[in-house]
């Protein structure tokens, strides 16, 4: 039997499903506890996504606080997954999983393929719920797993530091996020699309620097994308919230490491977007 095979009948037994990870109809939502081991489930869904994937693309950042016409062009950008999979790339996308700016994107890019990649989502249990429903925060229903996020030490620290719940969970998954997106992307080339952004998606850089990872940065796009864009090009940022990030920025030491930085304009569309990305993993099968 192919090595392909194997791994994906073990989670669909393991979830109870019928259809393959890529092709199920909604989201597959598995609860996941940050400092236990992973349930089975997740572990059979890892090896599957694997079997499926030579490749696999990250998602970090939103689309907030933008104009019309910028969000606009930002989330165009990601039909370059429906390119990547015209081209014949074995890939697969993680991201935070919810119903919200980039994310919904690729869902929405997904869709349109026919769910022909596996799209995994990571965000916290108590924004979207552990089944995926009786959460505040929907879940973008064009993913094909979710995996929610319960982290008790995380919310324990927050609480010292005067966190009310009304400030959400946001960063609470983030630690768990990357350790599922570092075993997925084990011995596989990966790459990650930085696009606008606050804290959160600079602790995410934080993570892609520490796994090594090419992060392709959306110039343009604002925010924290380009607060980094600024840092690198040694250039004055353009608004008061870009230089609000820029100490942290600095703190990660983005000029000493603009080997793992490519900057991407926001208005060079999916295209080309499509082209940088397989430059970083190199799984296309090129059109006759």
């Amino acid at each position: 039997m192919s090595r392909f095979i194997v791994p994906v009948l073990l989670v669909l037994s393991a979830i109870g499903g019928g259809q393959s990870p890529v092709s199920s109809a909604d989201p597959v939502v598995l609860p996941v506890n940050a400092k236990e081991p992973y349930p089975e489930e997740v572990v059979r869904l890892i090896q599957a996504l694997r079997s499926e994937a030579d490749g696999f693309v990250f998602l970090s950042g939103g689309a907030s606080n933008m104009s019309d016409d910028d969000r606009e062009a930002l989330l165009d950008l990601f039909r370059c997954f429906e390119v990547l999979t015209v081209r014949g790339s074995r890939f697969a996308v993680g991201d935070g999983g919810t119903k919200a700016g980039i994310m919904e994107a690729a869902g929405q890019a997904r869709a349109a393929t026919g769910n022909s990649f596996p799209l995994l989502g990571v965000s916290p249990a108590p924004e979207v719920g552990v089944d995926g429903r009786s959460g505040s925060t929907p879940i973008d229903p064009n993913h094909s797993h979710v995996l929610a996020v319960t982290n008790d030490p995380w919310l324990e620290k927050q609480k010292k530091n005067g966190w009310e719940p009304s400030w959400g969970y946001w960063g609470s998954e983030t630690e768990t996020m990357y350790e599922i997106f570092g075993r997925l992307a084990e011995g596989r080339p990966s790459v990650t699309i930085v696009a606008n952004g606050g804290g959160i998606t600079l602790d995410e850089v934080e993570q892609n620097l520490r796994q090594n990872r090419k992060m392709i940065v959306i110039a343009g796009s604002g925010r924290a994308a380009d607060a980094i864009v600024a840092a690198l090009e040694g250039k004055k940022p353009d608004s008061e919230e870009v230089t609000r990030h820029l100490k942290r920025v600095a703190s990660l030491a983005v000029r000493e490491r603009t080997d793992r930085f490519r900057i991407f304009q926001l208005k060079e569309g999916p295209e080309a977007l499509a082209e940088a990305v397989m430059e970083e993993i190199g799984t296309a099968v090129p059109v006759n």
